[in-house]
């Protein structure tokens, strides 16, 4: 079934099928296990950015208690 934003439904996909898609509201689940390693840092971080960027209106993005004393170096902003 293609997605149809008249339908009021949950849609769940991948936020690589996301891509040129708008939703009213976007939940981004288990952000802080993106992968550090370095080659695939800048893809990761693309992604990140693709999904939040779907949300119009409301965005909510959750990570696990696990990962609260080591977040992932993507999510971090250098100064």
């Amino acid at each position: 079934m293609a997605y149809d934003s008249k339908v009021d439904a949950l849609t769940l996909m991948t936020i690589h099928n996301s891509k040129g898609l708008e939703f009213e509201r976007v939940v981004m689940i288990g952000i802080g296990q993106m992968n550090d390693d370095e080659a695939e840092r800048q893809q990761s971080a693309r992604l990140l950015y693709v999904g939040m960027t779907r949300a119009r209106k409301y965005l909510l993005m959750t990570s696990s208690g696990n990962n609260e004393s080591k977040p992932s170096r993507t999510l971090r902003v250098d100064p």
